[in-house]
């Protein structure tokens, strides 16, 4: 490979120019298996770091807001934290609105239209942007095999505190208690800011090409089914890779929110690849962060693949199909047997709906 096919072959974090350049290069790997292809655009908000620092610093301001007037301050702690959990569960912003959008894009094969929702058996799919480093919630996920994240700190252990905080002192329960966890579910936020601090000293991350390699599990897919039969002769399959997918899945948020997949009938199965350790293929039980989303499994569909479940504290574009009424399986790994798992799955759904 030429130096500047390796270059070429690299991506970055979400909205940069090595995203934008990666698309391309995944546009190309598409049109060289004879597929149509086209890159959308959509304008994303893609700073997890900002929405967090401003719910948490309007938290503190309704508790201190709370110590002169109690009903007023509950009612801000109220909103914020429901406008977090809205956001940051089921992807709804309401305070986040207030944060800019950017550019980013989805490739998609073949371009939505007709195609996409008629005659679909199934979406193989990926994320193929750069997570930015956030080393404090890796640390807290790592040492509590994952049960303890700074969204969950932020909102049970801060916002959800300093509401009721507020709320003893509605109730005329002024004391040391109440003093106490005022303090605590401050101090807990305050430190949840001090953490996306954290996240904007890491910096960004350089283009690498890391990023792609659950993208190159699906393109390893593709051509491993047209070995044994066409793959679209047999079972028609879309690919999408999406932008923005280390930002909540954002990509696919927007893309599912806007485009019918199948129809009440035919619904296809997705997908969706997301990087692992190497080590053995595994399906995620349940995905997301304050809100877990309970994925489709392996015993629902066929397969003779080896693999173990494990829980995603945060979401693929596998759950945000999931949350919009479509049977998904998220993959965790590109080795072979993660490869031969996603193609027996999508085999036995296909053998399924043409019985």
């Amino acid at each position: 490979m030429s130096a500047t096919e390796t270059a070429r072959k690299m991506t970055g974090p979400a909205a940069s120019d090595a995203e934008r350049r990666a698309a391309t290069w995944l546009s190309e790997r598409l049109r060289e298996r004879n597929r149509e292809v086209e890159i959308e655009p959509v304008s994303v908000r893609i700073s997890d770091a900002g929405t967090i620092s401003i719910h948490c610093a309007l938290a503190v301001v309704g508790g201190l807001i709370g110590l002169g007037s109690p009903m007023l301050g509950a009612a801000v702690c109220l909103v914020t934290a429901f406008s977090f959990y809205m956001e940051r569960s089921l992807g709804i912003p309401l305070i986040g609105l207030v944060l800019p959008k950017r550019a980013s894009q989805n490739v998609i094969s073949p371009p939505s239209s007709a195609r996409i929702q008629d005659g679909i058996t199934a979406i193989l799919c990926s994320g193929y942007d750069l997570p930015r480093p956030n080393p404090v919630n890796q640390t807290l996920v790592r040492i509590s095999t994952g049960w303890l994240t700074v969204d969950r700190l932020a909102f049970w252990g801060g916002m959800v505190l300093v509401f009721l905080a507020t709320m003893l002192r509605l109730a005329a329960a002024e004391g040391a208690f109440t003093d106490i966890l005022q303090f605590i579910a401050s101090i807990v936020l305050l430190c949840a800011l001090a953490v996306q601090a954290d996240r904007a000293i890491a910096g960004r991350p350089e283009p690498d090409a890391s990023g792609l390699r659950p993208c190159e599990a699906v393109l390893a897919a593709i051509d491993e089914a047209d070995e044994d039969a066409p793959l679209n002769a047999r079972v028609p399959v879309a690919v999408c890779f999406f932008g923005a997918e280390s930002v909540s899945a954002k990509g696919s948020s927007a893309w599912f929110s806007t485009h019918q997949v199948g129809t009440p009938q035919k619904r296809p199965l997705v997908v969706n690849y997301t990087p692992g350790d190497g080590k053995e293929a595994e399906l995620t039980s349940r995905e997301g962060d304050l809100a877990t989303l309970r994925m489709n499994g392996a015993a629902e569909l066929e397969t003779e693949v080896k693999y173990s479940e494990v829980k995603l504290s945060r979401l693929t574009s596998g759950a945000v199909a999931r949350r919009h009424g479509l049977d998904a399986v998220t993959v965790v790994d590109n080795n072979d047997d993660a490869i031969d798992l996603g193609l027996d799955l999508i085999d036995s759904t296909f053998d399924e709906k043409t019985r």
